[in-house]
């Protein structure tokens, strides 16, 4: 699990079948046990990303492995699409940093202690995507 301009991949939630079932390490790996036999919806998500989700099958006492997806930034008025809102909700949290009363973690999208111009930067270079995004192996940098 890796999220967009993060170096820590911690707390991203990952549902099977529409129920949290694990959380991830600060190194984005997750495991979950007990899984049945048989096929199954698998959606990692962190507020201010897009969903990441997967269609698995998970054969009688066979682990499955997802590899790596990237979570991408920027909805953060939760409803599967960067759009002018998220880009307006961000916008007048400008300036905004850890210990401020006003302060919502949430929308410092790059995890830098303040919501700032590249937490909007993100927004707009994510525009127009709407999730929840394919699992997919994270390319190389």
């Amino acid at each position: 699990m890796r999220i967009q301009r993060r170096t820590a991949w911690a707390d991203t939630a990952i549902s099977v079948d529409g129920v949290v079932r694990a959380v991830t390490g600060q190194d984005g790996l997750f495991v979950v046990l007990g899984a049945s036999a048989g096929e199954h919806v698998v959606e990692a998500w962190q507020p201010g990303t897009l969903r990441s989700r997967a269609v698995i099958v998970v054969a009688n006492g066979r682990v499955v492995d997802l590899s790596e997806t990237l979570l991408l930034l920027g909805d953060v008025y939760p409803n599967g699409r960067i759009d002018v809102v998220d880009y307006l909700i961000g916008s007048a949290a400008l300036g905004r940093c850890q210990g401020d009363d006003d302060f919502q973690g949430w929308l410092d999208l790059t995890a830098n202690g303040c919501v700032g111009p590249e937490d909007i930067q993100v927004i707009v270079d994510n525009m127009g995507r709407t999730g929840p995004t394919r699992w997919s192996p994270v390319p190389s940098p």
